[in-house]
């Protein structure tokens, strides 16, 4: 089930949604409010989560929430969101503090107008709001202040709610302290979705970084194979020393086996619905271990394709297995990368080139490992290989007959 984030920072009002702050620092203060809800900017929650949300009816959910600081013990509460006043609003009864057996009973003791929530939305089916995961940072609390300076930029007083990019949660793995809260949040993560896909983030996998300019006799380009660590691909960057249970690890792969999942569904209703496409095979529906997803026969020598799909940007990683190199390398036909990104949002594809020449590449440098060495795989980058790959124009893609090429 894909999730939607978004950032909120807290206004006085928001906060009188909290039993202990509307008592203790509400009534006795210079401008007391009676709000006992948190307010969702329709500019965000409307315009870019929900635009088909309905002002005359009440949204229950599921409310789960954590933090603020090493408070990791979630509250689990029922709740709803309405239009109210005006607003879009988290509502219902009052949170109050958990009970005195719970790990930290006086959790909400220290929040203060500024601080920040992270809101992990989930839908149901319908495409409605149906679970909603919070997680409080603390501005004072020791444990939290790097994350708050880290996330606060994305919101003010005046725009107090934000989309947050999934990439950003990649820039606080670093300083998460091993207990915190948004280790749950990270745990699915960009990073983590593509060591599902079978990217290395810290493992220690070969990485294709780019051609090198030397020409070898044979005329085949060579391919420089290395080490990588993470996102950035800084070579001096130490190893991620961060921790994937296998309860999240499991959930990753699920995600990334439906994403390839519709990436292909996609790719399948482009050739059906494009006239200028004869006849096709899908073999991967037919042989799961196939080195390629589809074949075309309308072509005197065919074509075979690898559908390569993720629910993030064009220029992510992505991985070959050395039994699609091969492929690769030595079939007759021509063998193209079908580059599917964001299949749970608008999605879009971007063909490559021919890479026999690049994957012949890539076997020449293996040939050159110490013997007993067979690696599996390799990580690519596509931003890194997007020339050398000579991938073309971005093209729609849809389950109905609308596709054609984007033109921006």
């Amino acid at each position: 089930m894909p999730r939607k984030l978004a950032l909120k920072q807290l206004t006085h009002s928001d906060l009188t949604f909290f039993k202990r702050y509307f008592e203790d620092k509400n009534k006795n203060g210079v401008n007391p409010s009676n709000q006992k809800a948190i307010n969702l900017t329709a500019k965000i929650f409307i315009n870019k989560l929900y635009p088909y949300l309905s002002r005359d009816k009440r949204y229950y959910l599921g409310l789960k929430i954590q933090g603020p600081g090493l408070a990791t013990e979630p509250q689990i509460l029922a709740r709803k969101i309405i239009f109210k006043a005006k607003n879009w609003r988290l509502n219902g009864e009052f949170i109050h503090d958990p009970e005195k057996a719970h790990s930290i009973p006086d959790r909400y003791e220290n929040i203060n107008p500024g601080d920040l929530a992270v809101l992990e939305f989930f839908d149901n089916p319908s495409g409605e709001p149906d679970r909603i995961n919070i997680i409080l940072i603390s501005q004072v609390l020791p444990t939290d202040r790097n994350i708050y300076q880290t996330l606060k930029g994305f919101v003010s007083e005046r725009d107090s709610m934000a989309l947050l990019p999934e990439e950003i949660l990649i820039d606080v793995i670093d300083i998460l302290p091993e207990d915190h809260s948004l280790q749950s949040l990270v745990a699915d993560n960009d990073a983590l979705e593509l060591l599902a896909e079978g990217v290395d983030i810290g493992i220690g996998a070969a990485f294709i970084d780019s051609y090198s300019n030397e020409e070898p006799a044979s005329s085949k380009k060579t391919v420089n194979v290395r080490k990588y660590r993470t996102s950035d691909f800084n070579k001096s960057a130490k190893p991620s020393q961060r921790r994937v249970s296998a309860e999240a690890f499991q959930t990753a792969k699920v995600n990334q086996e439906q994403n390839g999942k519709i990436g292909e569904e996609l790719v399948e209703a482009y050739f059906s619905n494009n006239p200028s496409i004869g006849s096709f095979e899908w073999s991967s529906k037919e042989n799961a271990i196939s080195p390629y997803d589809f074949k075309r026969v309308d072509q005197e020598e065919g074509e075979l394709i690898d559908v390569k799909a993720t629910s993030r940007r064009f220029e992510e990683p992505f991985h070959l297995s050395i039994n699609e190199v091969r492929q690769a390398a030595c079939a007759p036909s021509t063998y193209h990368i079908y580059r599917v990104y964001d299949v749970q949002g608008q999605p879009k594809m971007r063909i490559s080139a021919d890479i026999k020449s690049f994957a012949q590449g890539i076997l020449t440098q293996v040939q050159s490992f110490q013997t007993g060495i067979i690696p599996d795989g390799f990580t690519l980058s596509a931003i890194l290989l997007e020339r050398e790959l000579n991938f073309g124009p971005p093209i729609s893609l849809s389950p109905s007959d609308d596709e054609d090429v984007d033109a921006s």
